[in-house]
């Protein structure tokens, strides 16, 4: 009976033991490296995210020949922008760009709007000589100043 007990192959009870053990203690450290690296990214700068959405806000009001500012309708919360069509000539269409629940936001005449930049604790809009500047502040403090430039130098009253 023991030669049959040696030569059976297989995993003994302290075997399975010590399997499982390692097992448990390779997942809680990859559960507290992942849960690592979640936080790690809030604390992170965002300035990529800034970058970004300046770039796109940029090339979505160059496009078409450009816009004119609304003085008479933008404050420090809100820039009122008109774009005119190139396919359509003669017609104008407001965007208004403003700070709105932490995030700055592009939304047109419709029902709608395009989130451009989130996570902002304040954002305060300018007018310029040559068009309008954005100075916003993150939640993680980090200060940025975004300058836009009118291609259409005349500005609406």
């Amino acid at each position: 009976m023991s030669k049959l007990m040696k030569k059976l192959r297989g995993f003994t009870l302290i075997e399975s033991v010590i399997a499982l053990f390692c097992l448990t203690l390779v997942v809680l450290l990859l559960a507290s490296n992942l849960q690592l690296i979640k936080h790690a990214n809030e604390f992170l700068p965002q300035s990529n995210d800034v970058a970004y959405a300046y770039v796109k806000l940029d090339n979505f009001l160059q496009k078409d020949g450009g816009f004119s500012i609304d003085t008479e309708n933008s404050t420090s919360k809100k820039m009122v922008i008109q774009k005119s069509r190139q396919k359509e000539p003669g017609i104008t269409v407001s965007y208004v760009v403003e700070f709105y629940q932490s995030m700055i936001r592009v939304r047109g005449n419709s029902s709608g709007h395009m989130p451009l930049i989130v996570k902002i604790s304040s954002a305060t809009f300018r007018i310029c000589d040559d068009g309008f500047q954005i100075s916003l502040r993150e939640r993680n403090g980090q200060v940025s100043e975004l300058y836009f430039k009118a291609s259409l130098l005349e500005q609406t009253t």
